[in-house]
């Protein structure tokens, strides 16, 4: 009998047990399966052994499990076979090409720690239940056309070029610490939710992707493009802003990391610096009036001042390639946050910090950040006028109401003459006269911006 045994996480009853081989002993105390090198000299023998141990899975179902545990197998093609039963090929080394084409997996399938020295190919594969923990693939790997159920690449090891076209994963799917170190592409590839937390990257294609959320958090890229993404809402409906987090992501590589075609709206690039990252001009921000990021720290989930940071890296990315329209609106945006960043509990106080007791919130008031010269002309004009308006109800009494014209008049006169520097007879004048300095100077400021970026688009 075989002396090979091995510890391995059973997914059918979730905890680790012992594999004990019982087939029959052919070299060294080990079987066909697992003498290290016994496949070498005996490769057809040892495929048509397993081939029979794979069409009594095929032809019998139940929870019991066909292990494969360590087994060492040669080329092996298992086209358009449908296995009953769960099936476990942990720390199992492929030295061959291994083709699951088309095969139906009706129950878990395991291939943690396993090694696929050749080419793995699993075009139009079904999976219910599979996990790729810790696997290696040292030659290609193909996806192609690939249903998932559950799905777990964790730490898996995709050494040359890996490929997920056109695969469906309708259960969550993880690829946590994954690494590929050769391209990998995911063309019109859908998932439900998807987890690239701490992968590593060489080259990541993502383009027509259907998906809801996908999170790259700590992930590391050399290059990367993400064109034409979509979201598939509650209702089924179809929109071009899925759900992007990319938290503490490195781009190595900015000039050759790229998005186009999509609608980032829904996307937070919190703690990664995006300032040289290729964004194209038919991305948007249009889904949402805020960002995913800001819309996080108006539910104090991330700090303010970290989405002023990722705002600030937006807009000189964008002004880098003179986008001055979406530059200008992620600079209002950027005021906005630092606005918003208030240290206080209290709702009154907040909402007075916020709105009256703010230097950033009069200087929205009167220009819209400096972005609106067109408010700021609005309130050159209006400030006379108010202030005349205010001032002749004040000093005619009821009775003199006939008279209020003739006053408003020489009020409004007063306060023009004030306004340009001409004239101070009293505080009030004083005030406009102040006044007027910040105007004139919010003014100057907002047309230089729109002289330098061009008379594009203006906002109010």
């Amino acid at each position: 009998m075989c002396n090979y045994e091995h510890e391995f996480f059973d997914d059918i009853i979730k905890r680790i047990v012992v594999f004990e081989c019982e087939d029959r002993e052919v070299q060294d105390g080990l079987c066909i399966f697992h003498a290290p090198k016994y496949w070498q000299n005996n490769s057809h023998e040892v495929a048509q052994v397993f081939y029979k141990k794979w069409e009594s899975a095929t032809e019998n179902d139940g929870d019991s499990q066909l292990l494969c545990i360590g087994y060492n197998l040669p080329n092996i093609t298992l086209d358009h076979a449908k296995l009953q039963k769960p099936i476990n090929f942990t720390a199992a080394k492929f030295h061959g090409i291994a083709d699951f084409s088309r095969t139906t997996f009706t129950k878990a399938v395991a291939f943690r720690d396993a090694t696929f020295a050749g080419k793995a190919v699993f075009l139009g594969t079904s999976f219910t239940e599979t996990y790729f923990v810790g696997t290696e693939f040292i030659s290609e790997v193909e996806f192609e056309f690939v249903t998932f159920g559950e799905a777990d690449f964790n730490g898996a090891k995709f050494r040359k070029m890996s490929t997920f076209d056109k695969a469906k994963f309708t259960k969550v799917a993880s690829f946590q610490n994954a690494t590929f170190g050769d391209r990998v592409t995911f063309y019109e590839t859908t998932f439900k939710e998807v987890h690239f937390v701490s992968a590593t990257f060489s080259e990541a294609r993502f383009y027509g992707n259907v998906l809801k959320v996908a999170t790259f958090d700590h992930a590391k890229f050399k290059q990367a493009s993400f064109v034409k993404l979509q979201r598939i809402n509650e209702d089924s409906k179809v929109t071009r802003d899925p759900f992007l987090f990319f938290h503490r992501t490195e781009f190595k590589n900015p000039i050759k990391t790229y998005f186009d075609d999509f609608d980032l709206s829904n996307t937070c690039f919190i703690y990664t610096n995006v300032r040289e990252i290729d964004i194209n001009e038919q991305v948007e921000w249009v889904a949402n009036e805020k960002t995913l990021s800001e819309r996080l720290a108006e539910q104090h989930k991330v700090p303010f001042e970290v989405v002023a940071t990722e705002y600030r890296r937006l807009r000189e990315n964008l002004e880098s390639k003179l986008r001055h329209v979406e530059a200008g609106r992620f600079f209002i945006a950027e005021m906005e946050v630092k606005r918003k960043n208030v240290k206080t509990k209290n709702r009154v106080f907040r909402w007075l910090r916020m709105n009256v007791f703010s230097v950033l919130a009069w200087y929205k008031y009167f220009s819209r950040y400096g972005e609106s010269y067109r408010r700021v002309m609005i309130w050159i004009v209006l400030t006379p006028l108010i202030a005349a308006f205010l001032t002749s109800l004040t000093t005619i009494s009821p009775s003199k109401l006939d008279q209020f014209n003739s006053v408003f008049q020489n009020c409004l006169q007063d306060y023009v003459f004030a306004f340009f520097q001409l004239k101070t007879d009293n505080l009030p004048q004083l005030g406009i006269r102040i006044l007027s300095l910040l105007l004139i100077g919010q003014l100057y400021v907002a047309l230089r911006r729109k002289f330098q970026r061009g008379f594009t688009k203006v906002s109010f």
